[in-house]
Parts: structure tokens; C-alpha cells; sequence
């Protein structure tokens, strides 16, 4: 059963194997034509490392997106969240780790340092009542988020 993980490995050594053979290209070249070229094979290979750095963050944004996406359905399954699509306004922040003592105005206390807090909500158990240790604050307008 292969996880996450192994994929992740075998893309890093792809990236390498492919980053082996365009140096091994770019040796064979500097051989054959000498050093006349040696400023254009600099910027292909400063290309080539730009090229390397955007698909590297291209996938740390889908890793991040995949583990919102994730996260999202795990509450949608606890029954926390009505939909994983549902997409908070821009004037509210999602808020983790909570203690499980912190109470709303507690949470409100703290975010009031940043700007005009209209609410708070730390999530609980429908059952038990024990908060769930994360919430939602919502502030007067976006840029105070």
C-alpha cells in the first residue's frame, strides 16, 4: 500500500535524475562548443533553477489546498461545517488550537487587540458541550483580519 509519502520521494528523485541530466547536457555542450557560450548556458540554467522553485511552489500550494480540502470534509463529516464548499466571508478567521478551557470572550479579549471584533464562537460538542478547541472571530471589515 503506497502512501502519500512515497509519492512525494519518487517525485524528489525525478526532479534530481532530471536535474543530473541537464547538467550532464550541459557538460557534453561546454565540451563540444567551449567556453564562447558560457553566458547562455548561465541563464538556462538560472532558468532552469526559477522553472525548479515555481513547480516546487505550485506543489506546496496543492499540497496546501488538498490538506484545506481535507480538513474541510473531516468537519463536514462531524457535522461542524454544512458543506466543504461553504467558504467563510472575508472578515472572519478560522481559529486552531484552542485550549479547551478558552471561552468566547477570552477569545474575543485577545483578537480585540487587532481590531473591532463583532463575534466570536468557539465550536463545541453538541453533546458534551466541551469545546471542540478551535472557533471563528469575526471582525468589523476584511482589512482588519
Amino acid at each position: 500500500n503506497e502512501r502519500p509519502e512515497d509519492y512525494e520521494a519518487i517525485e524528489e528523485f525525478a526532479d534530481i535524475v532530471n536535474d543530473l541530466k541537464e547538467e550532464d547536457e550541459y557538460n557534453y555542450r561546454s565540451l563540444i562548443n567551449g567556453d564562447e557560450d558560457a553566458n547562455q548556458r548561465e541563464k538556462e540554467r538560472e532558468k532552469r533553477e526559477q522553472e525548479k522553485k515555481v513547480r516546487k511552489q505550485k506543489e506546496e500550494e496543492k499540497k496546501q489546498a488538498l490538506n484545506a480540502f481535507q480538513s474541510a470534509l473531516a468537519l463536514e463529516i462531524l457535522g461542524d461545517l454544512p458543506s466543504v464548499d461553504i467558504k467563510p466571508p472575508d472578515n472572519v478567521l478560522f481559529v486552531r488550537g484552542l485550549n479547551r478551557l478558552t471561552e468566547d470572550k477570552g477569545l474575543q479579549k485577545v483578537f480585540e487587540t487587532i481590531g473591532k471584533v463583532v463575534s466570536c464562537n468557539i465550536i463545541k460538542n453538541k453533546i458534551s458541550n466541551r469545546s471542540k478547541c478551535y472557533g471563528f472571530v469575526e471582525y468589523d471589515t476584511k482589512e482588519e483580519v
